[in-house]
């Protein structure tokens, strides 16, 4: 329910590259995708800085990276 009221364009997920505790959970994975969310992960991409200005919302990568879920109607640049 929570996920359809605020209806994210982008989830932003803190995880450690060799995370023992199996985060993220694979169910809350499928909640982000089913609210069509675009997910980013720092184990994947790297430190992401996430900027809004008046062109939108700005994902910047330290590594070069793509989102799993929904594409973002936006430019992500590392």
């Amino acid at each position: 329910a929570f996920l359809s009221a605020v209806r994210p364009a982008a989830a932003i997920i803190s995880v450690g590259s060799y995370n023992t505790s199996g985060h993220p959970a694979p169910a809350a994975l499928d909640r982000l995708r089913g609210a069509e969310a675009s997910i980013w992960r720092t184990d994947l991409c790297g430190a992401i800085d996430v900027a809004i200005d008046e062109a939108g919302l700005q994902v910047h990568t330290a590594r070069p990276c793509e989102p799993s879920g929904r594409a973002l109607p936006l430019a992500a640049t590392p």
